[in-house]
């Protein structure tokens, strides 16, 4: 089975008895019943390939983060096809449940979601493989140290996912991931519309590179360790419609190109260190809620209020000038 396997994992890895990649080896070597037969019948079609190596990532997930003490496993490592894996729920695709696969027609995992299931350690590379995944739903887990990163957009520690090229929507929220954003991923993935890597321990400053995501619609960096200033020039984000980049440590002003988000709805930019005034084009805006607080801004937030419909929800420190706040702390 090797020689169908090495681009998915390193050689010493397959070959050393304590790692995940040697355990799903030997288990679709000696166990799985699907690939065994495969594998004794030379029946190597392009069908059966992708089924081998789909089936091999997936017991390599299952090894790296304590599958069997996942709260929902429903028929991994059975002699289902992996597409059957999980729950399945008819005509639903955009749904993180806790245990889901998503095929395509071609039978080739599209959306995988783990969420909130009680894994632990890491994912692995072999994640990365898995090069028709559209969506990726890993939130409220314990996955911490070497976490793969959706299309190089994590270093340091963090291993790379740089074949998901097509995921729309990325999410791995209240988990221990770490490392720095990486500005050049994110330059070459304009297609990707959501990110959600809020609650990590994410550091490093801002990437301005995350600019030319020109399909950007959700970017949640809530409560990481963030530095730096916001980019100068945000006009590009034309499709963004939430910015939450509270609780991390970003400085500076609000960049008055923020005034051209057209589409954008949420602004959550408390509990940093930003500075300065709101710049008067802000009027110009039709955002719906707007979170400030425990910030260094100066005189009036006013512009926020003279949109021509103004925030729903409008909360800012109390010494700021606000005729239309809906709290103040």
């Amino acid at each position: 089975f090797r020689e169908k396997l090495v681009d998915i994992s390193k050689p010493q890895l397959m070959l050393n008895n304590s790692t995940p990649q040697y355990k799903a080896l030997r288990w679709i070597s000696d166990t799985d019943e699907v690939s065994r037969a495969i594998y004794l019948n030379q029946n190597f079609t392009d069908e059966n390939t992708l089924h081998v190596r789909q089936r091999y990532i997936m017991a390599v997930v299952w090894f790296s983060t304590g599958g069997e003490n996942w709260d929902e496993k429903e028929s991994y490592l059975s002699d289902k096809h992996v597409c059957e894996w999980g729950e399945v729920l008819s005509g639903v695709l955009f749904s993180p449940n806790p245990n889901r696969i998503v095929c395509d027609n071609e039978q080739r995992i599209m959306l995988l979601s783990l969420s909130s299931n009680n894994l632990y350690g890491t994912i692995p590379d072999e994640v990365g493989s898995l090069d028709q995944m559209a969506m990726f739903f890993l939130g409220g887990n314990s996955l911490k140290a070497r976490y793969p990163n959706l299309f190089n957009l994590l270093e340091g520690n963090l291993p790379y996912l740089g074949n998901f090229t097509e995921v729309f929507f990325f999410s791995t929220w209240r988990n221990n991931l770490n490392g720095t954003l990486h500005g050049k991923g994110l330059e070459k993935m304009k297609i990707v519309e959501n990110i959600v890597l809020g609650s990590n321990n994410i550091s490093g400053t801002f990437p301005e590179e995350i600019v030319h995501m020109t399909e950007l619609r959700l970017l949640n960096l809530n409560d990481n360790n963030l530095i730096g200033t916001l980019p100068p020039d945000l006009r590009e984000l034309r499709h963004l419609t939430e910015l939450k980049l509270c609780c991390n440590g970003l400085n500076g002003t609000l960049p008055s190109s923020m005034s051209e988000l057209e589409s954008l709805e949420i602004l959550d930019v408390a509990d940093n260190s930003l500075s300065g005034s709101i710049p008067s084009s802000f009027s110009n805006m039709s955002v719906a809620e707007v979170h400030l607080k425990g910030n260094n801004f100066v005189g009036s937030v006013d512009p926020f209020c003279k949109q021509d419909v103004p925030p729903q929800i409008f909360v800012t420190d109390c010494e700021l000038n606000c005729s239309c706040c809906s709290n103040c702390l």
